[in-house]
């Protein structure tokens, strides 16, 4: 969330990058991660490369809908 709430733009690689930083400090396997992201935007548990995908999506709607899906 720091991540996005710093830049003005969203790169998809940075992005990519601090979702592997998150699994690495959480211990939380990389499917059961990205699954989770996957399904709190798609309503699937597969995707495409999410930090890709997230970073197209208004920086706005990115940073609620996380709020959201974490409490």
């Amino acid at each position: 969330m720091e991540y996005i709430k710093s830049v003005d733009v969203l790169d998809g690689q940075d992005l990519h990058s601090k979702f592997h930083d998150i699994k690495e400090k959480t211990g939380i396997s990389p499917r059961d991660l990205f699954s989770a992201l996957y399904i709190s935007f798609l309503g699937k548990e597969s995707g495409p490369k999410a930090g890709w995908f997230l970073s197209v999506l208004d920086k706005k709607f990115l940073e609620k809908r996380l709020k959201e899906v974490i409490k």
